[in-house]
């Protein structure tokens, strides 16, 4: 479906769109999606084993429980605590799974780290035609031309405030590869939909599963 593409389609689609434009071997091509699928496939079963350990509730969960009959400020104004909603579309539901891992932030932490090994830590910032943009996520702009890299929301755009937010165009530029990944799992913590240490142990653990894998698979550049 348009805008909720998952972490892992996300990073084969930026892998993908990196491979149009970057100059590089048939077998780096083939051994680094081998690679990425790898570290998807075992970072969504530890993360997940995880979740399943340790059982953490979300921040929904806990704001409710926490603050029910009390005012409480809110992205949209203040709200009772038993009202209270993470930055997302009013037709969104919060899974039901453990906030603790955070698997946005482990799929892009061990999206980077492969893309560290086979093509180095800053990204080269080539210009290209985004493929299916709009499709990867609708406030992107449909047909753009550009670094790779570099997105521009439009405004308005927003599908929690659609109209309002952003106020004017605002363009995304990553330089590294670690730059994307820890701005993609820190966005689940401004939008409250995981705690901090969510995030950050799940970049822990994304780089103990890379060490499981570049061990035990072997693929090297």
């Amino acid at each position: 479906a348009r805008g909720i593409m998952p972490p892992p389609l996300m990073s084969v689609w930026l892998w993908k769109e990196y491979m149009r434009i970057t100059p590089v071997s048939c077998g780096a091509i083939m051994f680094s999606l081998l690679d990425l699928a790898i570290h998807m496939f075992e970072g969504g079963r530890i993360t997940w084993a995880l979740k399943s350990q340790y059982m953490q509730d979300r921040p929904i969960q806990e704001v409710r429980r926490r603050y029910a009959g009390m005012q409480v400020p809110s992205w949209n104004g203040v709200v009772d605590g038993s009202q209270w909603v993470p930055y997302q579309p009013a037709n969104a539901v919060s899974p039901p799974f453990a906030d603790f891992p955070s698997g946005h932030s482990h799929f892009t932490k061990a999206f980077a780290l492969t893309m560290n090994k086979w093509f180095g830590s800053n990204i080269t910032k080539n210009v290209l035609f985004y493929d299916l943009e709009e499709l990867f996520c609708p406030a992107l702009t449909s047909e753009e031309t550009g670094p790779y890299g570099d997105f521009t929301i439009r405004a308005g755009t927003s599908l929690v405030e659609p109209g309002v937010c952003p106020v004017e165009p605002v363009v995304l530029s990553f330089s590294t590869w670690d730059d994307m990944a820890n701005q993609a799992g820190m966005s689940r913590l401004y939008g409250g939909i995981h705690d901090a240490n969510a995030h950050y142990s799940s970049q822990t653990t994304a780089v103990a599963v890379d060490g499981f894998i570049n061990s035990t698979w072997n693929i090297t550049p």
